[in-house]
């Protein structure tokens, strides 16, 4: 598992779209499995799932990304990559994880926010 934090104050909806937009053009096989957007009274809150197939490991990844917006301070961004291993109980990561949360890093930076943390 490959995760990230990253922090801006740009705007919900600017985020929002160009994470969506971004994330399907960074690669050939990347697809959007759901979102879902929820609009407190002064909170936004939005989880978007992407796939990508890899063949160094012969599966599919997953990208999990939640965008929050608090009613005061900055935006968040968590990024959450898994299923890029291979074995029932040793879990040996080829690092395709990394690699896919990498390529939405990049999304996120070139969309004005700041890397705080990664694993």
């Amino acid at each position: 598992m490959a995760t990230a934090v990253l922090r801006g104050n740009q705007s919900f909806e600017h985020i929002r779209q160009g994470m969506l937009d971004g994330v399907l053009r960074s690669g050939v096989s990347v697809n959007l499995v759901d979102e879902a957007f929820y609009d407190f009274e002064q909170m936004k809150f939005s989880v978007l799932v992407f796939e990508k197939y890899f063949m160094r490991v012969g599966n599919r990844l997953s990208v999990t990304i939640s965008i929050v917006e608090p009613p005061q301070g900055d935006l968040e961004v968590i990024v959450i990559g898994a299923a890029g291993g291979t074995g029932a109980f040793l879990r040996f990561s080829w690092g395709s994880e990394d690699s896919f949360v990498g390529s939405v890093i990049d999304v996120a930076t070139s969309l004005g926010l700041t890397l705080v943390s990664s694993t």
